[in-house]
């Protein structure tokens, strides 16, 4: 996927939807057979490895090479809105057998909560033009998934990021999927760690990104450092949120596909391939000028199919490692 960085047209293929079908049906008896033969906890470690390194989705990569290319290929070219909470929980490493995680999530729910005066102010800001988060169901769904996850996860608690991304997958699937799907990709893809120890995680994150736009856009890095701008005054929330608050949200789905199947290093290849694509508007601006075509302008030119394929294109084919030693 990543050596040609294309990326399809709005999906409605018939052929793709049968590729797709074929595809799931068999990805679940692979993962059936590898629970049968007890493989789950014996590729541990290889996730963990690619997980931290940025380099795959913690959980496709133990399926085989060819498997593999296969779902990159077909994720690459978009999937389609029926199957894409299966495929979400499928790459994400959701098991067969939710039964843990929902049977938590239906306790916590009757667990009061100390965040939940803040859960409550903030629904509002999260998706208000939405017509499902405009309802009281929506909202309720959302506060619900937000609480649980606070209560599961009291070291990290709550925090708005979070949200959005929930909201994200509450528009695909049940709240107690999305409540589950929404603990693995904390705890798989690196995104808890943001959270932790004052943020500890996310600056590191930042530091690497940093370092990546002074390596691949030496000019921009340049002019942000005469206006005195730092990364994190932009970029916090990208990572926080995993680009589901600003942007319109079929870019985010597609986004949001990508991340699961690549893992985190395709945060940080949407973060340059947007900067690129800014560059020339960019090194035209003063600071607060850079800050408002970041934060305002730039979501708003990817509400148009031809800017979201270029964005995303320019994004897989991007040559991104975390692996370097002056990244870490």
């Amino acid at each position: 996927m990543s050596g040609n960085g294309i990326v399809s047209r709005e999906v409605t293929d018939d052929q793709l939807l049968l590729e797709w079908g074929h595809l799931v049906t068999e990805w679940h008896n692979k993962v059936r057979q590898d629970q049968a033969n007890g493989l789950g906890l014996s590729t541990y470690c290889l996730r963990i490895e690619l997980l931290y390194s940025g380099c795959s989705g913690p959980h496709i990569s133990h399926l085989g090479s060819a498997f593999c290319q296969r779902i990159r290929k077909l994720v690459s070219r978009g999937i389609p809105d029926a199957l894409r909470a299966e495929v979400w929980q499928l790459l994400s490493g959701c098991p067969v057998d939710e039964s843990g995680l929902m049977d938590a999530y239906r306790i916590l729910i009757t667990k009061p909560c100390k965040h939940d005066e803040v859960i409550r102010r903030d629904l509002a800001r999260t998706f208000p033009a939405h017509s499902f988060f405009r309802d009281k169901i929506g909202q309720e769904s959302l506060f619900l998934v937000s609480r649980a996850y606070a209560l599961y996860d009291e070291e990290v608690g709550y925090c708005q990021g979070l949200t959005f991304f929930a909201a994200v997958l509450l528009l695909h699937m049940p709240v107690e999927q999305a409540f589950t799907l929404l603990v693995q990709v904390n705890n798989n893809y690196g995104v808890r760690e943001f959270f932790l120890n004052d943020f500890d995680g996310l600056h590191m994150r930042l530091y690497q990104l940093d370092r990546i736009i002074q390596d691949q856009l030496p000019d921009v890095a340049k002019h942000f450092s005469d206006l005195g701008l730092e990364t994190h005054m932009f970029a916090s929330q990208w990572f926080l949120t995993l680009f589901t608050a600003k942007f319109p949200l079929n870019v985010v789905f597609h986004i949001v596909d990508l991340f699961l199947t690549e893992g985190l290093i395709f945060i940080f290849k949407v973060s340059l391939a947007l900067l690129q694509l800014a560059r020339r508007d960019l090194l035209g601006l003063d600071f607060e000028g850079v800050l408002k075509h970041l934060r305002v302008t730039m979501p708003k030119k990817y509400l148009a199919h031809d800017a979201n394929q270029e964005l995303l294109s320019i994004a897989l084919s991007a040559k991104v490692s975390l692996e370097n030693k002056h990244l870490v």
